[in-house]
């Protein structure tokens, strides 16, 4: 999606500058583009733990309350991801209700903003999921 996005720009800048016809489209294309890198990327960089951080005060946090710490930001940002997830999809229902389109192309809106809303919710789940593991792995621990 990164090179598709580099190429429509590149297409775009030299049919403006060189032959005086722009891409048309291509701001729409752009804006389709930019919502697919960051909402796919949004269950992957979940996927692996690497949301950005920054760690002024609880980089000391060692034990029981580094634990406690990421327990409590898991549980911020999988009801953030799961409450944008689910108003997203309340925004999809609202562009399919009114025929919500692109102006040049017509593409529809709202399949762009149901899969958005579900790769939030897809996001809501990955941290469930590694929520869970980490309280199943630490019970396990506990036992042996």
């Amino acid at each position: 999606m990164l090179i598709a996005l580099t190429a429509v720009t590149v297409l775009d800048v030299v049919g403006r500058y060189l032959f005086n016809s722009p891409l048309n489209g291509a701001a729409e294309l752009t804006e389709f583009l930019l919502i697919g890198v960051i909402f796919l990327g949004i269950p992957a960089i979940t996927l692996n733990d690497e949301h950005l951080t920054v760690e002024l005060l609880t980089e000391q946090l060692r034990g029981k309350a580094e634990v406690i710490r990421k327990g409590a930001v898991q549980i911020i940002v999988l009801a953030f991801f799961a409450l944008a997830g689910w108003q997203v999809l309340q925004h999809a229902d609202r562009l399919a209700l009114y025929g919500e389109a692109t102006t040049y192309l017509g593409v529809p809106y709202a399949p762009i903003a149901r899969v958005a809303g579900g790769l939030l919710l897809l996001s809501a789940l990955v941290i469930a999921w590694q929520m869970l593991a980490r309280i199943i792995g630490r019970k396990g621990k506990e036992v042996s």
